[in-house]
């Protein structure tokens, strides 16, 4: 095993057994800030650079950070998202449908990011993976994201419906 693995691996470990104690509550507001859980002894709290980049959205620096061709799956759509363009108007969206939203675990290995979170969507808890894939040059050219229990990410994908009509058509949602 590489030693980058290892040293991954072990991060992701400890940020799962600290994550108990490191609690970050956001106020209820309509458009809750994205935030982290600080993990002792990691320079960056989980998500740092992703959120770097998804606070650039609608922008051609969060572009230059995509391949043209980047694809984004989600639990609450029917099909994949493709291209920069489109991916930014779902973060613009889904963005604002949190009144909480925390990162609670990061682990690099190769070209995936892998990370976890957690939040609070219409009241009720969320949780969830988000997996980033880069190519060879470094672009992210496919980002999964799941989200859990069920009968809330129903609730999600009607509300991300409402918010992106005229951006992505009723094919995203059936």
């Amino acid at each position: 095993m590489k030693f980058s693995t290892i040293i991954s691996r072990t991060v992701f470990a400890v940020s799962l057994a600290c994550a108990s104690a490191f609690v970050a509550v956001a106020p209820a507001q309509a458009a809750a800030p994205m935030q982290h859980k600080e993990v002792a002894g990691v320079a960056n709290p989980p998500g740092t650079a992703w959120m770097q980049i998804v606070m650039k959205k609608g922008t051609s620096d969060f572009a230059k950070s995509f391949t043209p061709d980047a694809t984004l799956q989600a639990s609450a759509l029917s099909k994949a998202v493709v291209g920069p363009t489109l991916i930014g108007a779902f973060f613009a969206a889904t963005s604002k449908m949190y009144e909480h939203f925390v990162f609670t675990a990061e682990t690099i290995d190769g070209a995936k990011t892998y990370l976890e979170w957690e939040g609070i969507h219409g009241g009720k808890p969320v949780a969830g993976a988000t997996i980033i894939t880069r190519n060879e040059s470094g672009l992210i050219n496919n980002i999964k994201l799941f989200q859990s229990p069920f009968p809330v990410v129903r609730e999600f994908s009607s509300g991300l419906k409402e918010r992106l009509e005229g951006t992505l058509s009723q094919d995203f949602f059936n």
